[in-house]
């Protein structure tokens, strides 16, 4: 397997990812904290309706190359691609695990959004700024990821 053309597979992904996470941190997230509640939740179920399952599945992908290029590379830890990838698969699993217990919790409380309902969360506001607030936590996990995958290609 040519390593090299895992890596540049690799990267690529990451990039999709960042790019996310980049969005947020350079003024989505302030945007969205403007949006009214009725308005945050149409979006919110509109657009995880779209890409919820793409971004599961590159996700998955990512996660996969850079536990491959780790495998593959095992045999020289000290080397920078074995320590770029591990560190930048770490904060991968770090996105991961605030998405499942920060986004996706209240993605699917938003899914059934009704300000009327009585079974409604006390504080629909709160839960937005909850969603918002793990995006950017996400966004510098993914940034800086990025930021390691490119370094790792640095000589």
């Amino acid at each position: 397997m040519d390593i090299d053309k895992l890596r540049i597979a690799h990267l690529i992904l990451v990039i999709i990812i960042a790019s996310q996470g980049i969005f947020y941190l350079l003024g989505a997230s302030e945007a969205f904290r403007k949006l009214s509640t009725v308005a945050f939740a149409e979006q919110r179920r509109l657009l995880d309706g779209v890409i919820a399952g793409r971004f599961r599945i590159i996700y998955l992908l990512t996660l996969a190359m850079g536990l491959l290029i780790i495998f593959l590379t095992r045999h020289s830890p000290q080397e920078k691609t074995f320590i770029c990838t591990l560190a930048a698969t770490l904060l991968l699993i770090a996105d991961i695990i605030v998405a499942l217990k920060g986004n996706i919790p209240v993605n699917n409380i938003f899914s059934n959004f009704s300000p009327s309902s009585p079974s409604a969360p006390a504080d629909w506001h709160f839960l937005q700024v909850r969603w918002i607030s793990c995006m950017v936590i996400r966004g510098i996990y993914s940034t800086i990821s990025l930021l390691i995958i490119l370094f790792s290609f640095y000589k």
